[in-house]
């Protein structure tokens, strides 16, 4: 179920996700070269830092691909629940992709857990709403929505990992073109979200 899309606010949102996976190259390729001493903490404070941009992006989302949904205010802990289960999705994302190697195994388990966290970031979000009417998901529309955020989350773990370490003189130019890929995969996910609410 989707309402009336506000292209303002989906302008802003392409701009602020493309922001925020630019900068990601920058703490992961910090994490990367980081010494063994600091690199827990480091990791800590990194995926704090991904999980507050990606939920205040989730939740933005709302904002902008309305669900016809009219809340009269939120309750706190699905909020938190959603808060924890995007600091856990960034956390998958940013170790994966940090290390010096990427086995198919630690990249199928990153993305699995980062595609099911980026749905339950979605689904917290909505469960937080108060709101009169009644609403369910789709079971079988959001299985197939946790499998495209899988795959936009491998895409994701993927390129953070290739561009991490690389040095070219088109770095810049590099990241900025994956940025803007991955940004619009991430709009593209949330509108897959939406059609998994049935009101």
């Amino acid at each position: 179920m989707v309402g009336t899309y506000n292209f303002k606010l989906i302008t802003i949102l392409i701009l602020m996700s493309f922001i925020a996976v630019f900068f990601t190259f920058s703490i992961i390729k910090r994490l990367f070269i980081s010494d063994k001493k600091n690199r827990i903490q480091l990791f800590l404070l990194s995926a704090l830092l991904v999980s507050v941009g990606l939920w205040g992006l989730h939740f933005i989302e709302l904002l902008a691909f309305p669900l016809s949904l009219i809340s009269t205010g939120y309750f706190i802990n699905y909020i938190v629940f959603s808060w924890l289960t995007a600091y856990i999705t960034s956390f998958s994302i940013i170790y994966v992709s940090s290390q010096k190697k990427l086995p198919l195994s630690s990249l199928l388990f990153g993305s699995c857990l980062a595609g099911l966290g980026g749905f339950g970031v979605f689904y917290f979000n909505v469960k937080s709403l108060k709101i009169a009417t009644s609403f369910t998901f789709i079971p079988n529309v959001s299985a197939l929505c946790i499998l495209a955020a899988i795959a936009v989350a491998m895409l994701t773990i993927l390129v953070f990992f290739w561009l991490k370490s690389d040095s070219g003189s088109h770095r810049t130019y590099t990241r900025i073109l994956f940025s803007i890929i991955v940004s619009l995969a991430m709009i593209g996910i949330q509108i897959t979200y939406n059609n998994a609410v049935f009101v």
